[in-house]
Order: C-alpha cells, then structure tokens, then sequence
C-alpha cells in the first residue's frame, strides 16, 4: 500500500502544488476543505477548519480505510489588513480559528494513528512574518508566529513517538491568496488608513512577484520525505536571509528596516 499525505487545505495555492507533488512520488494523497482538489487521483472531504468536529471526522475515515497517515500538511490561511486598534474581534478570532487552531486540531485527530503505526511527520505551513512581523497583517503574523512555537513544542512532545513536526515558511508567493486578503476599507481603518495602503501595496507586490507555489511545495515535499531537517525551514534565498537578520540584528535597526520596506 502506498504512503497517504493528508493534507488540509489542497484545493488551492500552496496546497494544491503540494498535493500535486506527493502524487507524482506515488503517495495517497487526501484534501480535507471547504472546496473540492480538482487534480485527478486525490480524495476529497469536506472540511472547515472552524468546525473542528469535520476535522476528526475526516482523520477518522482515513484512519478506518487506510490505515495510516504518513504525512499530515496543514495549509489553510487567511489573511486581513487592519491596523490593531480597529480590528473586529470576529475578524481576528476567525483567523486565528483557520491559521492556529484549526492547524492543532488537525495534528490532534492525526496523532492517534501516527501514534499506531509509530512514525509520522506533520509539516504546517507558516510564514516568514512569523519571524518579521508583516506591517498592519499584526495577526496573521502573531498566527504563524504562534504555529512556529507550536512546532517546536511538538518535537518536544513527540519525539519518543518516531513523529516530527516541521515548519515551512515562504514568503510572497504567487497565489489567489492576494485577492482573498480581508482588508479595511479607509474608513474602518481611521487614521491608519494612507500608512495601512501603502503597506498593502507592498505585500501584494511581493507576493505576486514572488515564490511560485510549486517552489513551497518542492521544499515541504523534501523536508518531509528527508530523514532529518530543521524544526523551522525559511523557503527562497531572500526568505533565508530575512530570517538570518532577525536572528543577528538588533531589534529597532531590524524595525527601521521594516518600516522601509512597508513604507510605514
């Protein structure tokens, strides 16, 4: 029998280059969202990542037909652009719901079954502005930066079980994720709202020249499938060094460098 990959979050983007990848190495692959993985030989089930009862549901049956889950991905995310004091609290608890909360539920329903066959990997796809706060994105970035030490408590935990967790995280990337970002109009966003477009301008830019998908999902496919790798993976030249200067650089000169670069 073949390898499974489960993957929450296939039917677009990132999610779908990966899961497009995994197939062309022969493994079962298995999208769990809210919209159906249209490439052909990937199992479909209806999954929101806010109801985490569908979640389980789904790693249930997986379980029960397959047997195993080698590899667990979770790439759902969702994004808005507002400045701290005006956010809506259901605007932010929905994204943290989608780009945490629903990223541990997910290992939570996987874990019995990698815990069974005794080996596993779980790769979540965060961000590089887990690292480098994304300006007036406060929250998507405080998510990943919250999935980054989610990470990192997993292999703490779950070492002795064979099972291992990796972060994976890109930049901009060249995805319908741009688009789909909720940003404030000037009017909610008050008087953040020039410094607030500026930055918007600066994110969608990058993104939209920046990774392709299937470059993310060549390296999740190579750190999973790889016997060992780093707890935290920056993707792309440029990602890797934003990442060396957090660690090297002093804060408020790394700050002065954002604020550049967002034009904030």
């Amino acid at each position: 029998m073949s390898k499974v990959c489960f993957i929450i979050g296939a039917s677009s983007g990132i999610g779908l280059a990966t899961a497009a990848r995994f197939l062309e190495d022969g493994y079962t692959v298995i999208n769990g969202s809210r919209t159906e993985c249209e490439l052909s030989g990937v199992r479909n089930y209806s999954v929101d990542v806010a109801t985490p009862k569908t979640i389980y549901a789904a790693a249930k049956d997986i379980a029960r037909e397959f047997g195993r889950i080698d590899v667990f991905i979770y790439s759902a995310g969702y994004s808005m652009a507002a400045p701290v004091e005006f956010a809506k609290q259901e605007d932010y608890r929905y994204l943290f719901d989608v780009n945490f909360l629903g990223g541990i539920e997910g290992v939570r329903a996987g874990l019995p079954t990698m815990k069974k066959q005794g080996t596993g990997t779980i790769v979540v796809v965060s961000s590089i502005g887990g690292v480098l706060p994304i300006a007036f994105d406060s929250f998507y970035s405080s998510s990943k930066a919250a999935v980054n030490m989610l990470v990192r408590e997993l292999n703490l935990e779950l070492a002795p079980h064979k099972i291992r967790a990796i972060s994976v995280m890109p930049g901009g990337t060249q995805t319908r994720f741009t688009f789909k970002r909720n940003v404030y109009s000037e009017e909610a966003a008050g008087l953040y709202a020039d410094r607030m477009d500026n930055a918007v301008e600066r994110i969608a830019k990058s993104e939209q020249e920046g990774l392709l998908p299937e470059k993310v999902a060549e390296t999740i496919f190579f750190v999973a499938t790889a016997k060992k790798s780093p707890e935290l993976v920056a993707v792309g030249v440029k990602n890797k060094a934003y990442h060396m200067m957090d660690r090297i650089m002093p804060r408020i000169e790394t700050r002065m460098l954002l604020r550049l670069k967002y034009k904030v």
